[in-house]
């Protein structure tokens, strides 16, 4: 958001254990424009994304741990999590578009937006916002799922709590024909 071209060349993304990537080739960045950073530069493996940076080796991301951006020793940002509800293989987190602590579990939530190969993810766009499930979601559920999930359903009376929002992504490829 500076306004300015920015060279990566030097940027370090590494987790806790230290582990590390340097990016040291240049890589300008136009003002506005984004970088994608994957795991796997082959679009064909990796659900179809294109990636920019590819930091296959030098990572190990676990389920208690961090991802650090720093530049010349000094911190850019960074994200640290542990025992957070993580979404299911193929749905990547997605940090809300409006969220002012990135460090902050409810500012994420389960990709809803379906790219590539099918996966659920915004690579290279803007996040969505994340909803807030009891509020935006559950009256939705109220009123027009009912029908089909009345008393005599097994999820008769589901309260979509945060944790719960992956099992309703597929609900549109489900036949429902409801747009979350």
């Amino acid at each position: 958001a500076s306004g300015v071209d920015v060279d990566l060349r030097g940027l370090v993304v590494e987790d806790l254990d230290a582990d590390s990537v340097t990016l040291d080739e240049a890589l300008i960045v136009a003002a506005g424009e984004v970088v994608v950073f994957g795991v796997e530069g082959d679009s064909d493996a990796n659900g179809g994304v294109d990636v920019d940076v590819e930091i296959s080796s030098g990572l190990s991301l676990d389920a208690v741990d961090a991802l650090i951006l720093s530049y010349d020793g000094a911190e850019l940002d960074g994200v640290e999590w542990s025992d957070w509800a993580l979404p299911p293989a193929g749905q990547s987190l997605s940090l809300s578009d409006d969220a002012d602590d990135n460090s902050a579990e409810d500012a994420w939530c389960g990709a809803v937006e379906v790219y590539g190969d099918g996966d659920y993810g915004s690579p290279g766009d803007a996040n969505p916002d994340c909803l807030s499930h009891d509020v935006d979601i559950q009256p939705i559920w109220d009123a027009e799922c009912i029908t089909c999930h009345d008393t005599f359903s097994p999820s008769a009376g589901l309260d979509l709590e945060v944790g719960a929002w992956a099992n309703m992504v597929g609900v549109t490829e489900t036949g429902s024909g409801m747009d979350f």
